[in-house]
Order: C-alpha cells, then structure tokens, then sequence
C-alpha cells in the first residue's frame, strides 16, 4: 500500500499526456477536492496497483492503477503478451505461430477494452482471433481448445454488479490458468516495458463460423430427452447480460422451439437496470421471470448470469416457482446424465466428475451408485477444468461427464470451464424428461436426501485479515467435538494438504457437515453447511432435514462471531 504522498504523486502523472483528455480532466477534479476527501479519493485510487491473480483482474471502472480502465487493461495485457512468449521459448506451448482468442461481453466499455487488449498482442507479435460481436463467456474456452490457440482473454466481469468489469485469462487448454502464470504476469506488470517486434502479429475476426461450431457441439453433447417431448414452454432471461442470442440459437437447435425471452433483461445493456447484479444466484434475480412464467403459463424458468458461464434453474412445485441452489443443480445434472449414459450402454467405468470441496458430499455418492470415478479440488473452476484436463490427457479414453461448484457454476462433457448455456440446455432436457421434481425425488431416493446452505461474516479493516485467520486457528486448536448433538467423525485441515489452505472441514458420524474458509480476495469468512439422510424420501424427510439446516446454519452464525 502506497503512502498519500506515493499515491499523490502517480495521480499527478496522470494529469498530464500522455494520457487522453477526459482521464486528465477526472484527475484534475480529484485534485481539487477539500484536503480530506482528495487523500480518500487519490489513495482509493492509486494507493496500490491493481493485483492479478488465477481469476485475471477484477473492479470497478475509474481512473488509476487500482482500478480498470483501457491503461491498465493495457499494461496487463502487455505483462500477459510477455508471459505467453516466455512460455512459447520454454516450450511451455507447442502453437507453431502464436495466437490467442479475444471475447468481451455487453458491460460498459468491454468492446473498448477488448480492442486495447488486442493492439497490445498484436504489437507484442502474437496473432489475434478477435470476437466480432458481444459474446458469453463460454465461446472463448471453446475457441481457444477448437483453434489450438495458446490461450484466450475474457472481458468480463461474470455477475458482478454495473460498475465492475474485468480481464480473465485461459490457458492454451481452455481452462482458466494456474500459478505460476499469475505471479509470471504479476512480475511482468512490474517491469512494464513494451515488447519490441519487428513483425506485428496479424489479427482475424471470429465470426457466425465459430458460434455455429459452437452450438453444434453444445446439442450433440447434451441429447437426452426424447424428442417429441420438447415443447415444454420454457421462460429464459440473460438478465441483461451476453448469453441470449447464443442461448436461443442453441434451445432452437436443439428443438426446444417453445421458449419465450424476458422482453426487458434480453438485450445486452451495461447498467443492467431490472437487476442488483445479473446473478442467477440472487432469490431476487428471477422475478421478472418468474412472474412471466405464472402469465404464460410455463413449465420451466432458466437463466444466466452477465457473461453466461452460470445457470439460474426454477421449476413449478405446488403451484409456485421454486429455484434449484446451485448444489442441487450439480448434483440433479449428474445423476439424470449417468443415468441416460447408463441406458445408452456407455462406458461407465471410464466416466468421470469433479466437484469442489465445499460442495456437496452427496456428489460422491452419486458416482459411487453409478461406479464412476469422483474428484474434489479446492474451490474454484480453474481447478476443476485444470484437473479434468490432466486427467484426460493422462487417459484418452476417460469421459469428463460433469464438474460443478456449489456457485452455480457447472459444465458437462468435453469442456474446461464453467457453461451456463449448456448448463440451461442439460436442465431442458430433464424437464421435457419426466420433469425436474421426478428427478430429484428419484436421486434422493436413490442416493439419500442432502441440503445445504452457507453463511458469512464479513471482516473489514487493517485488522480484517488477521482477525478471519486467528478465527480458524482457534477452530483448529479448539475443534467442535459434535454437530447437531452428534459427534465429530472426522476434522479435515486443509493447512496440512497440498496446495495448503487455510479451511476446516468438519463431519459428524451422520455425514451432517460444516467448512469454514476465509475469502482469498473479500474480507469476509465463509461457512459452507450441510445435512444428509439416509431415510426414505418424503415431504417429511425434506422438512426435517430443512429445520436441522437451519439450526446448522444457526450455529455457523455464533461461531462465526466467536
């Protein structure tokens, strides 16, 4: 962190050219704020550089080095450009001319972004295959591992709310990078030197091409459902973010025709007006769906989030629209996808699935009733694909069926990263296939009832990160000895694994479970809850199970605040 002093001095460099006119004018106008309010603004702003981590760079729009805008999109491109070249020398990556893949979606200034990030790797001498268009999320990965590229940027900002946006990076795999990469590009940024070439890279536009290859992988990986029953009214909403024109093609394609778009969260719009934040994972998000649903009559509501790589999922239930949470979700995808897989006769033994830690057990008796192999990482996708991608390489014959997060994020089949298109187009088929409510109740009653919940506690300040760590360790150093009146079965401390981090698990003999995490990147602590059952499933087990959840999250709660 910066002094004022430091700050003040990178913001005054910045009130004069090279840097254009409208940012020289903000600076100005910061400048000349009362003493008090100036000191906020300009540390705000410049008291530190914007970090890059696995997930890119992520935060609100504004001028300054800890903040985007096209300056620093265009250093961390360069520091980006750099790393992919050193790599390409190391043999880290076998492209015989370099290119990378350049997507953006609908946010304010995404299209700007995109074209700096793309000058910058032209000018670096790697080839760019640029987007034509607002895309979501998921037809970068897919472009990158279709065109063997040595990697892809996103600009995006995924669910965050208007004023945030952001600069995602896959690798030459189609799955979000790892460390080293991050600290490569981190050290990069730090010597910002432009790149000399005497040959620029040349660049071409991606264009209907690409998203017709697209949508055809999309509907020959997922086709269950018989087909004479897919004239199901489904309600969908992008909620103002990049996936609605790609979703329709793919629904048409795939011949669910009787879908209807909510009119005003269709279009692509920066402010994402009808919505805090266009996240599936907000009760509130679908109420515009929901209440087009009820008028036309529908079976299904599907959604997803501002770039399109999360799904939103509600079915009818006693006459109201009831949202899936994102580990019924995962959960529901993979056992109606074993199960068709299982009556087409498929290599099951050879099938595969990957969830995060933190994500329901009830996953791995799933895989266990259906004799595949199950994975866990650490949270987050960059994980997951990097796993499934090792793994299939390491047998070519191993099937990726499905990885998924409890953050609704989830894909299935050949794929590296999370997609909510055909995440939405897995869920249609199951409703056009006996319904969601049948095939829920027909997992719990083969695998055993779950359900989970989380809850945080948020840690602001200097002290905030000291004092979210000294929680855990005293978890750690005094562990709860039951849960819900049961005693403990195991204590998983993930600080004695490898890679280490800094999260607890605990289980009772019920296989009732609680994990607390610090946030990596908010000041905020997490617990992640959940209860199992191995009775028969009923109405009654379902609101039993919903009372002992609530009394687990209760107890999150107090020792959250302990």
């Amino acid at each position: 962190m910066r002094s004022f002093t430091e700050a003040l001095a990178i913001a005054e460099s910045w009130a004069r050219p090279p840097f254009d006119p409208d940012t020289i004018a903000t600076i100005k106008a910061l400048l000349s704020l009362p003493q008090g309010e100036k000191e906020k603004a300009i540390t705000d702003r410049f008291g530190y550089d914007l970090s890059f981590g696995t997930a890119g760079m992520r935060a609100i729009m504004d001028v300054g080095t800890a903040r985007i805008n096209e300056y620093t999109i265009a250093r961390v491109s360069r520091a980006v450009a750099s790393v992919v070249l050193r790599q390409t020398d190391s043999g880290a990556t076998h492209q015989s001319k370099l290119a990378v893949i350049i997507g953006y979606d609908g946010r304010k200034h995404s299209e700007k972004y995109a074209h700096i990030a793309t000058r910058e790797f032209l000018a670096a001498g790697i080839d760019v295959h640029a987007f034509d268009r607002i895309i979501p999320t998921p037809l970068v990965p897919f472009a990158v591992r279709r065109l063997k590229a040595a990697g892809g940027i996103m600009i995006t900002s995924s669910h965050n709310a208007a004023p945030y946006n952001g600069y995602k990076v896959y690798g030459a795999n189609g799955a979000q990078i790892l460390s080293p990469f991050d600290t490569d590009v981190m050290a990069a940024m730090e010597n910002d030197v432009p790149l000399a070439q005497t040959t620029p890279g040349k660049l071409s536009r991606l264009n209907e091409d690409l998203l017709k290859d697209y949508v055809d992988w999309a509907t020959r990986e997922i086709d269950f459902s018989p087909r004479e029953k897919r004239d199901l009214k489904i309600i969908f909403t992008p909620l103002h973010g990049a996936a609605g024109a790609m979703m329709n093609a793919v629904f048409y394609r795939a011949g669910f025709k009787n879908f209807l778009s909510v009119p005003q969260q269709y279009e692509p719009h920066p402010g994402f007006p009808t919505v805090k934040a266009p996240n599936p994972e907000n009760k509130d998000s679908l109420d515009m769906a929901r209440a087009m649903a009820i008028a036309e009559n529908a079976d299904l509501i599907l959604a997803t989030d501002g770039d399109g790589d999360r799904v939103g999922v509600a079915y009818l239930r006693d006459g109201k629209f009831v949202s899936l949470t994102g580990n019924q979700i995962g959960t529901l995808f993979l056992y109606y996808a074993l199960t068709k897989l299982r009556d087409q006769k498929a290599d099951l033994p050879s099938a595969f699935a990957l969830s995060s830690v933190v994500s329901t057990p009830l996953t791995r008796s799933i895989a266990q009733k259906f004799g595949i192999q199950h994975f866990e990482t650490l949270t987050g996708f960059k994980n997951m694909g990097n796993k499934a991608d090792a793994i299939s390489k390491a047998n070519p014959s191993a099937r990726h069926v499905l990885s998924f997060e409890e953050a609704f994020g989830v894909t299935l089949g050949d794929s590296r990263d999370k997609d909510g298109l055909i995440s939405n187009l897995t869920a249609a088929h199951i409703a056009a296939d006996g319904g969601i409510a049948f095939w829920l109740t027909k997992m719990y009653a083969d695998c055993g009832y779950a359900a989970e919940d989380a809850v945080e506690a948020e840690f602001p300040g200097a002290s905030g990160i000291e004092a979210m760590n000294a929680l855990v360790d005293k978890m750690r150093t005094n562990p709860l000895n039951e849960l819900l009146g049961i005693p403990i079965a195991s204590i998983r401390d993930f600080m004695t694994e490898t890679p280490a981090q800094n999260m607890l698990i605990y289980t009772n003999t019920n296989g009732d479970w609680l994990a607390v995490r610090p946030s990596g990147t908010e000041p905020k602590i997490k617990a992640y809850v959940g209860v199992r059952d191995a009775a028969a499933y009923s109405a009654d087990t379902e609101e039993n199970n919903r009372k002992r959840l609530d009394a687990l999250c209760e107890i999150a709660r107090q020792l959250l605040q302990s």
